[in-house]
């Protein structure tokens, strides 16, 4: 960590203790090849302030010959957030040339929807993610031509001092190519000291010069499922796996849009996937096409069409009766409760694909509207789920 005032906060990386679990979030350019050096830099200096005020750490992910810009977050509401704030922060930057990008669009209202390039981001959280420790980064490290992020949160902390220093000042800084490491890019040198306040530029260069380089690598199931569903996000969307979902649907910011894209099956992961898109105000009128992938369950893109007769019915789970208990016994009623509303949600998505129904949305855990093409089905959806809740084991 450097002193205040002086440059970066450096997040610790995090690891992963027994039982726990992680969040990823991973961020890919969309509509472009390959962004200009000065808009890579731009970019990734955007992203990484978000980040820090999030504590996310730029850690390594480098998967079939493609770099993939990834953070890891301890707290699923953290990275969730992160993720809409970075789609928000995009547009607010002044992008010295915009042709680079898609067309800035604004929605009827004249307000922007776009602006500057297309992210797509995909948060996940896993318990399967491998954290390792990078010495003397070899050729198989993420090409060079992704430096920015590297530069700003990937090296030593040491290093780190060195870069927020050498963007501090105008000019005197030059490229050392001939004392970078195979793999590792964005090696300043300087041809002056400047003071900090507890650390000067030439002992950072000093620092920086050694032929030790420590990262943070990130690998493991986990990084390996996030790297195949971020493929079918599109650019300008966010996107969060059920595992995430899960921890933050009661605690997101006001006024965010959720949209369930439904259960898919993708190639590469053997379980299907609950996605859900969310959406920060103001950009939430941004308009993406179906997941080009297997929808087992029809998302809200999918939903029937409003030009035919509907049938819409409310469901919901009763809240913990804690008033009936002694204090005392509260918190593990509340955890038992929350178990019991996984069961019950289950059996709720289950049921709708026996019975041809459309889940609308859950705006509280086990609070459902859902809609049917006939009344008939409706009524036999009510009658089956309460008999089936009497027979279920509710071992919780």
């Amino acid at each position: 960590k450097t002193d205040n005032g002086v440059g970066l906060y450096v997040t610790p990386a995090p690891k992963l203790e027994e039982g726990e679990h992680m969040s990823i979030v991973l961020l890919q350019v969309r509509g472009v090849n390959k962004l200009s050096d000065q808009m890579d830099d731009i970019f990734s200096t955007t992203v990484a302030k978000v980040a820090q005020f999030y504590s996310g750490y730029n850690g390594e992910v480098f998967r079939g010959g493609r770099y993939t810009r990834g953070y890891f977050f301890r707290s699923p509401q953290e990275a969730v957030c992160f993720g809409m704030v970075v789609q928000v922060a995009l547009m607010a930057v002044p992008w010295p040339d915009l042709s680079e990008f898609p067309p800035t669009e604004r929605n009827i209202q004249g307000n922007l929807i776009y602006k500057g390039p297309r992210v797509a981001i995909l948060v996940h959280k896993s318990e399967t993610i491998v954290v390792g420790l990078n010495t003397n980064v070899n050729s198989e490290s993420p090409p060079k031509s992704h430096k920015s992020l590297k530069s700003l949160l990937g090296r030593s902390a040491s290093d780190k001092v060195s870069a927020a220093g050498s963007e501090q000042k105008s000019g005197n800084t030059t490229r050392d190519s001939d004392q970078t490491p195979p793999g590792v890019s964005g090696t300043f040198t300087t041809r002056r000291s400047f003071k900090f306040k507890s650390l000067t530029m030439k002992k950072a260069m000093l620092a920086q010069n050694r032929k030790s380089f420590e990262t943070h690598a990130y690998s493991g199931e986990g990084v390996t499922q996030a790297s195949t569903l971020v493929k079918f996000v599109f650019g300008g969307q966010v996107v969060i796996t059920e595992a995430v979902w899960r921890e933050v649907q009661e605690r997101l910011p006001r006024l965010t849009q959720v949209v369930s894209l439904g259960l898919i099956q993708v190639p590469g992961i053997e379980e299907p996937q609950h996605l859900m898109e969310i959406s920060a105000p103001g950009i939430s009128e941004r308009v993406f096409l179906d997941l080009e992938a297997n929808i087992l369950e029809p998302g809200y893109r999918q939903s029937p069409s409003i030009d035919s007769h509907l049938v819409i019915m409310f469901a919901k789970a009763e809240p913990c009766p804690l008033e009936m208990y002694p204090k005392e016994n509260h918190v593990e009623l509340e955890a038992l409760h929350r178990e019991a509303i996984v069961l019950w949600a289950d059996l709720v998505r289950d049921l709708l694909k026996q019975f041809d129904g459309y889940e609308c949305k859950e705006p509280d855990p086990g609070k459902f509207t859902l809609a049917f093409k006939t009344m008939d089905q409706a009524l036999a959806f009510s009658v089956v789920a309460q008999v089936r809740m009497i027979h279920m084991d509710w071992d919780v």
